[in-house]
């Protein structure tokens, strides 16, 4: 592969091997997951949305908070009657308030495990990871022994169709302020056995529509924007190791209340 440092803290990769080196876990870390992470995806964007309106109102001209969750939402095609839901939801004087929170925790092979949490009920959320926790041996972390390992960073994904000069693209994002660049692969949401090549690109959390936004302009349409965690180090995980993990991260993923997992285990390849 070839690695281009860019003035500053960018750094921007080019490494085609890449794509089919890593398929087998690609595919087996987001196998059958499409459909569970729109579903995450569209819950998050309404309490965005609520939270938004609940604190600044239902105008997006003068409430930025909203208008980045609606930019969100538009960017990962939700719905517009879960839209409308969500900015009515926050109207109604009963709805508490979505607040977030953290859980950092030790997974098995001593993999490093985050799960963001939005919330309108603290200890119903706290009891029923604890419980996914406890079921599957995994452990409560001290505050700020896993996080320290992740950045919070914007992620853009653009498909590789629309990429016509990769060297030009790459230009292109550096010029609307990303972070890092590099081609990558992924399961198509509609037959997982398929792998697509994508581009995906890092920001910090605040530039990110700005950098998306950048890119449209100059032709390149992206499929998705979120804001993740991105670990610096990878912790190497045994096969049974690993599966027992992504289970544990899985049943946490179907909790309402979780808004994300993050974590940094790499699958040691067997010969």
């Amino acid at each position: 592969g070839v690695s281009v440092a860019i003035s500053g803290r960018r750094e921007f990769r080019s490494s085609p091997g890449w794509w089919m080196g890593r398929r087998s876990e690609k595919i087996k870390n987001r196998k059958s997951a499409s459909e569970r992470l729109r579903t995450k995806i569209y819950a998050r964007c309404g309490k965005m949305i609520t939270t938004a309106v609940k604190s600044g109102g239902p105008d997006p001209t003068t409430n930025k908070a909203l208008a980045n969750a609606l930019d969100f939402a538009r960017s990962n095609s939700v719905p517009k009657d879960n839209i409308e839901r969500a900015i009515e939801r926050a109207s109604n004087k009963d709805q508490a308030d979505f607040k977030e929170g953290m859980f950092e925790t030790y997974g098995h092979g001593g993999a490093g495990i985050l799960i963001q949490v939005l919330t309108d009920n603290s200890n119903r959320a706290a009891a029923e990871i604890r419980g996914v926790l406890n079921k599957h041996q995994l452990k409560i972390a001290s505050a700020g022994s896993v996080s320290f390992n992740f950045d919070r960073r914007g992620i853009l994904t653009i498909p590789d169709a629309v990429v016509k000069d990769g060297e030009e693209f790459m230009l292109a994002a550096i010029e609307a302020g990303a972070e890092e660049c590099e081609p990558t692969e992924e399961p198509d949401e509609k037959d997982e056995t398929i792998i697509k090549r994508v581009w995906s690109i890092q920001t910090l959390p605040e530039d990110l529509f700005n950098v998306k936004q950048c890119l449209e302009d100059a032709g390149y349409q992206a499929d998705s924007a979120s804001l993740e965690m991105v670990p610096k180090t990878f912790s190497d995980c045994a096969e049974e190791e690993y599966d027992s993990n992504l289970k544990a991260i899985e049943l946490l993923e179907d909790l309402d209340d979780v808004d994300g997992v993050a974590h940094n285990m790499r699958l040691i390849e067997s010969d």
